[in-house]
């Protein structure tokens, strides 16, 4: 199984009844087969409307007056008689239906009672319409009272009225241009071909954007079309005039000195310190982009194209180390201040799949369509994990009315919901988690993963939607060629199992009953009080990759991206016995030296040479092709020991690197070459990207842990720069 992308199809034929018997609450099973100690109340919205869609889906009235009364529409102020109206009564703000599309909105209010920084967060929680709220006197722009909802630059005239940075033009005063753009692409660092965005600092090569958000040759990021913005203390790049791009960090003005919001600016402008000098400057919200860890923009993989070596300094250096660790401890307190929620986000807990518009669940009544399995009601567990059940060898559940065991019968556990014991928990890295409360062994049945049965169609309609609202909870599952399992809107406790790049459950595909089923099972021995988890491979084609943190010392550092330690033979890597071996028992109990025993060791020799010549009989039955790439590879030396042979090579295009397996690290000599990044790309002590590399050796380092930055284009390692 593998979670991807499809097409969706528009929902209209939910059953009412349905929806009236779903419970507002999940409590814990009384049979013991799910347990579960939060209770999990659903959401009130239907999951299957678009938040952007018309204006009924809006919730909002048209105005019942006659066709001459013509009313202003409040974003893009032209007057109109077909207009919809906030359904609030004390609100008389009007909207045309597609201006209505592009502000974040509820079912049941207007764009002016929603907090534009909440929404952005959790698009689908009914708290971003409730509390009190500062609204904009120009624009349906609306921000909470607190200090981590509002917007820099904003203008409070009042308890409840203020207006946005949007409608303040500071550069004229200043003399500057509204928009500075970034000089660097903030996904590989070069500089050359790139396309600025018309609104923020943002730029990005074309052949970086996985968006095409042009409108009459202007491109917009996405961060402007979801109307995002920096907020107080985020830690960003700022420019001021003609002086390079800087570290800084945003301050609310209540928090710094008098003397310091005497300082001269205007409306809209708002406050930045500027790391390692310390120093305080009012600037604008065209002039300040998010400090991203992995975005800094300093240099390139192949160090031609380095914004650092041209203007390098150690002040510099030494301010962006602050910005980098500023920005971790930011990221913990946050995590910190989250704690430990009582319950998880809303969702419909259901214990089967729910078919959505035309798709449609297969049932066969026939019992001349199940196969016997052969099992006997008298055997030992019959049907069971252990038996020669035929229908469990072939990945299919028993029927009940053909199989001989019976009541008996052991492989019945999707038809009679026996799911292991699990509970959702709170974990510190993962957000929520599937914890199993019994010991589950190899091999055994631990949960269906359900939901909305869906098309290509819908999917795709679905997944469009998420990316609007920045939502990356994908809970997308392939079931076969038509159709797809959302376990997002609705689903059971399999929604909440997390993604590891070294699982300890996999998927797999069963019939039961005629129809195709999707079951998690234990790829390994299970303690109790275990976190689940499997492999999502995810195809990210149709959006920016995630960032894995599951951990694990086989993490690939992104969701979808094969692990990094898989098994490889190759010739550098240590020969291993046959399994029919006379020598294998006693290898076992004898010492062993290097993992080999002592007693042994020259039958183990002659053994090698067997097993070499037996690959190189094997690599004459490979493909021309395959030869010609081998023999290219082979020409190239070891980046380490500058030697030639069988190498790895790293996969990147613009590295080029390769090294032999005794050469790199332990715990790397198991390495796949299909999609495999050499050490070159991540830092020594933390595993993260790399932002220094020696230039010697692969020792690398990210912003965090290097030491001795150099003053040049090139960086030595402790080891080399003696």
């Amino acid at each position: 199984m593998s979670l991807t992308t499809g097409k969706r199809k528009r929902v209209d034929d939910l059953e009412k009844d349905d929806l009236e018997s779903e419970t507002k609450c999940l409590k814990s099973d009384e049979t013991g087969n799910q347990s579960g100690e939060a209770e999990i109340t659903e959401s009130e919205e239907n999951s299957n409307s678009s938040l952007h869609s018309d204006s009924k889906s809006l919730g909002y009235v048209s105005d019942n007056t006659s066709s001459e009364t013509r009313h202003e529409c409040f974003l893009c102020k032209s007057e109109d008689s077909v207009l919809i109206k906030c359904p609030l009564e004390s609100c008389d703000k009007y909207y045309h239906s597609k201006c209505s599309k592009k502000l974040p909105t509820s079912k049941t209010v207007c764009p002016l009672h929603v907090c534009l920084s909440c929404y952005l967060i959790t698009p689908k929680n009914s708290h971003f319409s409730k509390g009190n709220m500062y609204k904009c006197s120009q624009c349906p722009t609306a921000f909470h009272t607190k200090e981590e909802c509002i917007i820099p630059g904003a203008v409070i005239s009042s308890s409840s009225d203020m207006l946005c940075p949007n409608h303040f033009s500071p550069e004229k005063e200043r003399g500057y241009s509204a928009v500075m753009n970034l000089c660097f692409c903030v996904q590989c660092g070069c500089n050359e071909d790139l396309i600025y965005c018309s609104s923020c600092p943002f730029a990005i090569h074309k052949k970086c954007s996985r968006t095409e958000n042009f409108n009459n040759d202007i491109f917009t990021c996405d961060r402007c079309r979801l109307r995002k913005s920096v907020y107080f203390n985020d830690i960003v790049w700022a420019k001021v005039y003609n002086f390079r791009w800087w570290p800084a960090k945003v301050l609310n003005p209540k928090n710094v000195p008098a003397n310091v919001r005497k300082m001269q600016h205007f409306d809209g402008e708002f406050l930045v310190q500027f790391f390692e000098t310390c120093e305080y400057y009012w600037t604008q919200k065209g002039r300040v982009h998010p400090f991203i860890f992995k975005q800094v923009g300093l240099e390139d993989k192949n160090l031609e194209h380095n914004f650092k070596k041209t203007f390098s300094d150690c002040v510099f250096d030494k301010a962006v180390q602050l910005a980098c660790k500023a920005l971790s401890d930011k990221k913990f307190t946050e995590t910190a201040d989250t704690g430990n929620p009582k319950k998880p986000p809303p969702y419909r807990h259901i214990k089967s799949n729910r078919p959505i518009g035309d798709v449609q669940i297969y049932t066969s009544h026939d019992s001349s369509d199940h196969n016997p399995c052969g099992c006997k009601a008298t055997d030992t567990n019959p049907c069971g994990y252990d038996s020669l059940c035929l229908n469990r060898s072939m990945c299919t559940e028993c029927d009940t009315g053909v199989c001989e065991a019976g009541d008996l019968c052991e492989n019945q556990k999707f038809q009679r919901l026996q799911y292991a014991s699990v509970k959702p928990f709170w974990t510190s890295t993962k957000a929520w988690g599937l914890q199993c409360l019994e010991d589950i062994k190899k091999g055994h049945f631990v949960i269906e993963y359900c939901g909305d049965l869906i098309d290509e169609e819908e999917c795709e309609r679905r997944i469009k939607q998420m990316q609007e609202t920045g939502d990356t909870n994908f809970y997308f599952c392939t079931l076969d060629s038509n159709r797809i399992i959302d376990a997002g809107p609705k689903g059971n406790f399999s929604r909440f199992m997390n993604h590891s790049c070294d699982p300890n459950c996999e998927t797999q595909k069963w019939m039961v009953n005629g129809d195709a089923r999707v079951g998690i099972f234990a790829k390994k021995d299970i303690p109790a009080g275990s976190e689940l988890t499997f492999d999502y491979q995810m195809d990210f084609s149709h959006y920016e990759k995630l960032k894995c943190n599951c951990g694990s010392k086989r993490c690939s550092g992104l969701i979808g991206k094969k692990p990094q330690n898989a098994s490889l033979i190759s010739d550098e890597s240590p020969m291993l016995e046959p399994k029919n071996s006379k020598n294998s028992k006693k290898e076992k109990t004898s010492k062993k030296v290097n993992g080999v025993s002592e007693k042994n060791a020259s039958k183990v020799n002659g053994l090698k040479k067997e097993v070499n010549i037996k690959k190189q009989c094997n690599s004459k039955k490979e493909s021309g092709i395959k030869k010609q790439n081998g023999l290219k590879k082979d020409k190239l030396l070891c980046f380490k020991c500058k030697t030639g042979g069988r190498l790895l090579h790293c996969t990147l295009e613009e590295c080029g690197k390769s090294f032999h397996t005794r050469c790199l690290k332990p715990g790397m000599e198991d390495t796949q070459t299909d999609d495999w990044e050499c050490p070159c790309h991540f830092c020594q002590k933390c595993r993260m990207l790399s932002s220094y590399q020696c230039f010697l050796c692969p020792n690398s380092y990210c912003f965090k842990h290097v030491v001795n930055i150099p003053k040049s284009g090139k960086f030595f390692c402790p080891k080399h720069s003696e």
